[in-house]
């Protein structure tokens, strides 16, 4: 007498076992293979979901071939009223090495300046930041410059704003 698997997978004329048709798919494709699909295609979503991430910064270079990471420049208020123009980027430079930073963010204030004076606008602010990963979370520090025009037109660093502060995780 014949076992019940013998019975439901029949010889294959080209040499093997042929899958019986209720584990095939309804295009002939056997389980094992479907599940494999199903496997692969998984950890191809799973590949992208947890691959490289797209940067959320753009490179730009300042005026002395210094690249500089722009998170992001936008028109903000300003006290007193009217608007200006913040740059933010981040430093390759620790937070609490004021002078290279400071260097860094008067090289920056050479290729921005353009963009604020075309604008018309009287005040920039930037913000030189450096990532911090705590665990899953990811904080920042941030060093404020604020630079304003003087009824001279002289463009002077308001040192009564220049702060360091820390920024919630994006």
């Amino acid at each position: 007498m014949r076992d019940v698997h013998e019975s439901a997978r029949g010889p294959n004329p080209e040499g093997g076992v042929v899958e019986p048709y209720f584990c095939r798919s309804n295009d002939g494709m056997s389980r094992s293979t479907l599940r494999l699909r199903v496997a692969l295609l998984a950890g191809l979503v799973a590949a992208l979901a947890c691959g490289p991430a797209v940067p959320d910064y753009t490179v730009l270079e300042t005026p002395s071939g210094r690249a500089v990471k722009v998170e992001e420049v936008l028109e903000v208020p300003v006290e007193g009223g009217g608007s200006g123009l913040l740059l933010r980027y981040r430093t390759d430079f620790d937070l609490t090495d004021v002078a290279a930073v400071q260097n860094e963010v008067e090289d920056v204030w050479r290729g921005f300046r353009p963009a604020v004076e075309s604008r018309g606008l009287g005040t920039a602010v930037i913000l030189a930041t450096q990532p911090l990963k705590t665990g899953w979370e990811q904080t920042s520090r941030a060093y404020q410059f604020v630079i304003a025009r003087g009824p001279d037109g002289a463009w002077t660093l308001r040192q009564d704003e220049t702060r360091v502060y820390w920024q919630e995780a994006r």
